[in-house]
């Protein structure tokens, strides 16, 4: 083997890590691009989840509230009758 053969080899093979080295950063950055926009979709999800939590807590104790005044009147209605 001679050095221009040696030479040669030295460089594919300096070629071929620098292209593994670029596909594995282009895959790295498609990887963190696509792990941030569900990221921020899974957290848009949680967001929209707590404020319906907050609406629908909001609305039972309207409820909670309502259905004890009516029974509180129920009893003192049947109260007075008697």
């Amino acid at each position: 083997m001679n050095v221009r053969d040696t030479t040669n080899k030295t460089n594919d093979g300096l070629k071929r890590a620098q292209d593994l080295l670029a596909k594995a950063k282009k895959a790295n950055s498609d990887f963190v691009q696509k792990t941030d926009i569900l990221i921020k979709n899974i957290n848009q999800g949680i967001n929209q989840a707590n404020q319906e939590l907050g609406k629908n807590q909001k609305e039972f104790k309207n409820f909670e509230k309502d259905s004890t005044n009516k029974m509180d009147k129920a009893v003192l209605e049947f109260l007075s009758e008697e």
